[in-house]
Formats: structure tokens, C-alpha cells, sequence
């Protein structure tokens, strides 16, 4: 027997907005918080989570992480470096994505002609015109020729929207051919970012929103608490929530890092803020650490690590657009404080995500990590120590129900810097009350049809089982007994818990049923057994039924010789016993011997007579009567009365016990 369960979650969704602002979000190093990484119990609280997971469908096994860099400048726009040697520079550094994304400039390939939108004319004098890459250099690049064979791809269309904006209302596009040339130099505020998304939107791309706390005056602030206290903070993210995000999906989220993270320092409080109004309403949005590179020095600071079957732009689209990638950063100064950041030292790696609706719990394989956190509703609630050799992390959910909102995420800290996993999506689904368990019987591995199912609880009442399910509601540990005809009884139990009900678990338990055991008889014997009248004669007048005859076609029981009480002659059983019950069982009949002594004689002749003259005793059987028939003639009368007689008389007389 075996146990199969599913899933039989039932998910509603919660709407529930989660306004509160929490100065716990940057309190990383929380010592009551803090515990080791390990297998945790599951945690069965009041609430069941139901957890929606950005990286569903990566394959951990056959996928990989690659390497991206998704806001790049050249000289082309405002950087120093030129087009070709930033190129050169990424792929140098490991880079497998490669987005370049000058200010108001389509990047419409590596190899095609260049040119500068006019407010960059300056770039003229300063490096000449630009030169693309060429065709061969960018085979090469593509192909990994010269670096083992790991290509670095073009990710198409990248251009920093409202390039010039006085404000910073910048935006990187993706994918489509939209707001080339365009300066937007008088853009501004949230309804200049609305027009940007809008035009990309339109042409097909993706976007993403740059250093937000630029533009919102945020990085003016020395702590997170004046910037909290701003009174147009909360203004700027509830128009960027339902201006931007709410009104167009291809918006996929904000950079939570730019560069060296000087005027991005409050940004992970700006996400949480904007996860806490979109969240409730299902509407995600990833966070991105980008380096926004203008010189070398800024380059490998910040990285996308996507999660793809193989590294094309299509699937560098699917994973910006679903979430199933880390943002990494060895810049972000207030998850960072106090750790020595080596620039030298790899970024905490995840490897695998799984998630558990039916514990609550998010489960993550890393390593070069220190120290991971789990941030729900803009506040740090849990600390986990890690091994940096490889930690397995697992985060409950109930063991935060009063904090947690509609969304949670998670970031991984360690000596080569802090990598951000995408939010997930978090509702509330209530708690069941009972569980079904199913039997499904199997015969020689055909399924049987109405099987006999005997099923006890602890304390032996039975219960009802319909068409081989049954409904329990009562934490206890059950019994059964299952059997069909000419089967023998199997029998096992399961328990079921409070857990099982609370996440109406419903199990299936895998019968497989033995053929009913029957008796087998060994080959040679001088007795004669008649399986249709379950007899056996042929016994040895004086001996009777001790010796060995039989054996257990489905070696599963024992035989055993019970003889009368006075011996054992006719009436003595031949049974095969399984499990305390009779399964089989045959009669041994000494024609002539009708008191079971195992000896013919008067006695006999006297219960014969008995018989004749209907003084029937309670003792007599089938086979006891059977044996009355001495002469063979089928029937019992005086014949056979006076051979008894003559028997008792000492006369010889051969009786044939072999019919």
C-alpha cells in the first residue's frame, strides 16, 4: 500500500489595500529575527496562503542564469566610451545580454550606421563620428568564438525615453521602435513618463521605469524617514500606481539600483510603497539594478540575472516580462551597511525557487549568500543566516500573518553584494474542514470494480464507505480491511490530521489485493481429495488425517489438521489459516467411521442405527452422515448397518475408503 495525495487548494482572491508605511524595511541585521538556515516545520496558522511565483516556469534543471545588462549609454548620447568598446567591454566581463540604451536613440543593432540626435552634437568634437561594430567582430560576439563558445546577444530596441528631461523622467524601452530622436527635454512629473510608456506601449516594446528617486526628489532626502515625511511622496506613487502601472501592463516595473546607488538609495522603499497599492489588485512589478554605464568605471557594477532554456532576445523579453529573474548589485548601500563589498567576489547566486501553497512557505536553493531577508508589506520580518558554500532557505509565510499584506519578497546579501528575487503575489484562501480519502483497488494491476472495504476508527466503530471514497472530518487514525470475491483481505491504516483538514488535503490510498488462498495438495498422496464437496478420503482406518497433504497456492497462510474429539478420523478439518481466519478448509471422511475415532467397529453400527431410526444427534455432519454409506451404494440403510456389525463381530470385511 501507498500514499497519493493532491492539491485541492481552492484560491480566492483578496483585495485588500495595504497602506501603512513601515520603518522596518532597512533594519537588516535583526538579531531577534535572525535565525539559522535549515529545514523549518511547517507552520499551520490561521491563514492559508495561496503564492503566486514569478519563476514557475523555470526549468532549474536545464535552464540557466545569464548575465544582462539592460541600461548602457556610449558615446552616441552622453558617455565617454565608444559604441563599439562598450560593446567589447560587457562581452570582456562575462556578459552573456547586452542592452545599449543611449538618451532619445534606437539602438537598431550593433552593426548598423550610427548617428546623434541633435542635442549630442557636441560628442562630434569630442570623439568624432561614431562607428558600429563590425559584422565579423559582432558574428564573433554573438557566437562566443573567443570565450568558449558563450555568445553575448543584442537585446534590440534599447533607448533611454525623455533622454534629456530637465527631471530625469527617464525611461528605458525595449523591443519596439519608438521614441527615436525624441529630446522630451520639457518632460516632467508622472504625466511625462505616462507619455513615453504610452508611445512604446503602442509600438509593441516593454519599458521600465529609471532611478525613480531622481526624478521624485526622494534622493534629496539624508534619511528614509524625511523622505517618508515629504509631502508629495505619497502623491508621486499613487499616480505612478494607477497612472503607469495600472493603466499599461508593458510598464514592467522600476530600477531598485543605479549605478552606485547615490540617487537610488531610497528606492526599495519607493517599490514596497507601489507593491502595497498594485499588489491588491494582482498588478506586479520587478525590480531592476541597472548600471546605467556612461565610462568603464561604472561597468559590472549592477547585473539582471535571467533565467532562460537559451540565450535569445525573445526569451530575455519573456523573462523581463514574467519576473523570472534576480536583480544584482554590489552598490546598494542601505542593504549593504557594514559588509565589505569585493568587487572580486561572485553576486549571491539563487539557483532554485519552490514554492509550497500547502505549507505557506517559499523555499529557495543559494549560495555565495551571507544573509537572506524576507520583506512583506514594506517591513523586514525575518532574518536567516546563510552558509555562502550553499544554504537551502525556507521562508513560512504564517509565521507572519499580522504583517503580511498581499505580496512578499525576498533579497539575499553576501561579500559580493545583494541580489533581489522578484515579488511574489500573495492572497488568502480559507481554511478547509474536512478531507476525502479514496481507496483504489487493484487485482493482479486491474482496478476493481465495488470492492469489500471495512473501515474503523481508533476506537473500532465503523465507518461508511460509498463507491470507495469516504469524507472524514475527525482527526484520528483509521483502520481497513479490503477484499473482493476470491480475494484475500488486505488490510492497513492512515492517519489524518488537523493539517490535513485545514489544507483539505485528499488522499488516495493504493490497494493491491492478493488472490484468495486456497489449498493446493502435494502430489503422491493416497488420500483423495473432492474439491467440489471440499472431501477428502482415502484415510487409513486406525491412522485417520496426520500426515502432510496439502500446501498454500498464494503462500500466504498456514495449514493446520484439527481433529475431532475423539480423534482423527471422520470430521477432522484440514484448514489453511491467514491472519487468525480460515480461508480454506476440507473434511476427512473414513467411510465406516461415524464417531471420528479413526476405528470401525459396533460403535459405529450402534450410530448408524441411530440414524436409521431418526435419533439424530446434534453432532453429526454432512460428512459424518456421508460416512454411513459403507457399502458405497449411495444409500444408508440396514445393509450398511450390518456390515458395521459384522465389522464389530471381528469379521473381516474390506470397506473402499477411495470414492
Amino acid at each position: 500500500m501507498k500514499f497519493s495525495w493532491k492539491n485541492a487548494l481552492k484560491a480566492s482572491a483578496s483585495l485588500l489595500f495595504a497602506g501603512a508605511v513601515s520603518l522596518g524595511l532597512f533594519t537588516a541585521f535583526n538579531d531577534a529575527n535572525t535565525v539559522e538556515a535549515a529545514e523549518q516545520t511547517d507552520v499551520l496558522g490561521s491563514k492559508r496562503y495561496v503564492i503566486s511565483n514569478p519563476y514557475k516556469d523555470v526549468d532549474w534543471d536545464t535552464w540557466q542564469g545569464y548575465k544582462g545588462a539592460t541600461h548602457v549609454h556610449t558615446n552616441i548620447s552622453d558617455g565617454d566610451i565608444d559604441f563599439d568598446k562598450m560593446i567589447e567591454q560587457y562581452y570582456s566581463l562575462g556578459y552573456d545580454c547586452l542592452a545599449i540604451t543611449d538618451h532619445g536613440t534606437v539602438n537598431y543593432g550593433w552593426t548598423a550606421n550610427k548617428s546623434r540626435i541633435a542635442i549630442f552634437g557636441y560628442q562630434l568634437v569630442v570623439h568624432g563620428s561614431p562607428d558600429p561594430m563590425s559584422a565579423s567582430r559582432a558574428a564573433q560576439i554573438n557566437a562566443g568564438t573567443d570565450r568558449n563558445g558563450r555568445g553575448m546577444i543584442d537585446v534590440p530596441m534599447g533607448n533611454e525615453m525623455n533622454g534629456a528631461s530637465a527631471t530625469k523622467t527617464h525611461i528605458n524601452g525595449y523591443f519596439a521602435d519608438a521614441g527615436h530622436g525624441d529630446a522630451e527635454i520639457s518632460a516632467s512629473g508622472v504625466s511625462g513618463c505616462v507619455t513615453a510608456v504610452k508611445k512604446n506601449h503602442k509600438a509593441g516594446g516593454i519599458t521600465h521605469i529609471n532611478h525613480v528617486g531622481e526624478f521624485m526628489s526622494a534622493n534629496d532626502h539624508d534619511t528614509l524617514q524625511s523622505c517618508i515625511n515629504d509631502v508629495y511622496t505619497a502623491s508621486w506613487i499613487n499616480e505612478f500606481a494607477s497612472d503607469v502601472f495600472m493603466a499599461y501592463s508593458s510598464c514592467t516595473g522600476i530600477e531598485l539600483v543605479n549605478t552606485a546607488d547615490s540617487r537610488t538609495r531610497w528606492d526599495r522603499y519607493l517599490y514596497d510603497e507601489l507593491l502595497k497599492r498594485l499588489a491588491p489588485y494582482g498588478r506586479m512589478i520587478w525590480g531592476y539594478c541597472e548600471d546605467d554605464a556612461h565610462e568603464f568605471s561604472d561597468c559590472d557594477r549592477n547585473a539582471q540575472i535571467f533565467w532562460m532554456p537559451s540565450n535569445t532576445a525573445a526569451n530575455v523579453r519573456t523573462s523581463m516580462t514574467t519576473g523570472a529573474f534576480f536583480a544584482s548589485s554590489k552598490n546598494s548601500r542601505t542593504e549593504l551597511s557594514g559588509i565589505a563589498v569585493s568587487a572580486t567576489d561572485p553576486y549571491p547566486e539563487v539557483t532554485r525557487v519552490t514554492v509550497d501553497d500547502l505549507k505557506s512557505q517559499i523555499t529557495f536553493e543559494v549560495k555565495n549568500a551571507g544573509s537572506a531577508y524576507m520583506v512583506a508589506n514594506g517591513t523586514t520580518v525575518e532574518t536567516i543566516a546563510c552558509d555562502s558554500a550553499g544554504s537551502i532557505v525556507t521562508f513560512d509565510l504564517n509565521k507572519y500573518e499580522s504583517t503580511i499584506g498581499s505580496y512578499v519578497r525576498v533579497y539575499f546579501t553576501g561579500t559580493g553584494g545583494v541580489t533581489y528575487v522578484q515579488p511574489f503575489h500573495v492572497t488568502t484562501a480559507a481554511y478547509g474542514t474536512d478531507s476525502t480519502v479514496s481507496f483504489n483497488v487493484t487485482f493482479n494491476g486491474e482496478k476493481v470494480e465495488n470492492p469489500n472495504i471495512v473501515l474503523k476508527n481508533s476506537s473500532g466503530s465503523m465507518i461508511p464507505v460509498v463507491n470507495g471514497s469516504v469524507t472524514l472530518d475527525i482527526a484520528d487514525t483509521y483502520t481497513y480491511e479490503v477484499s473482493a470475491e476470491k480475494t484475500a483481505v488486505t488490510t492497513g491504516s492512515f492517519e489524518i490530521t488537523a493539517y490535513d483538514f485545514a489544507y483539505e488535503l485528499d488522499y488516495t490510498i493504493d490497494v493491491n489485493i492478493e488472490e484468495y488462498p486456497e489449498i493446493s495438495f502435494i502430489e503422491g498422496i493416497e488420500v483423495v481429495p473432492h474439491p467440489e464437496t471440499k472431501i477428502i478420503d482415502g484415510l487409513v482406518p486406525g491412522v485417520g488425517a496426520t500426515g502432510e497433504y496439502a500446501v498454500s497456492t498464494s503462500q500466504l497462510g498456514t495449514i493446520e489438521i484439527v481433529p475431532t474429539k475423539n480423534g482423527y478420523g471422520t470430521g477432522t478439518k484440514l484448514n489453511l489459516v491467514c491472519d487468525g481466519e480460515v480461508m480454506d478448509s476440507y473434511t476427512f471422511v473414513l467411510y465406516g467411521d461415524t464417531d471420528g475415532d479413526a476405528v470401525i467397529d459396533a460403535t459405529d453400527a450402534t450410530s448408524l442405527l441411530m440414524f436409521l431410526f431418526n435419533a439424530f444427534s446434534s453432532e453429526w455432519t454432512d460428512e459424518t452422515i456421508s460416512a454411513f454409506d459403507v457399502n458405497n451404494d449411495g444409500i444408508f440403510d440396514s445393509s450398511d448397518a450390518l456390515m458395521l456389525r459384522r465389522i464389530g463381530m471381528l469379521e473381516e470385511i474390506e470397506i473402499e475408503q477411495n470414492r
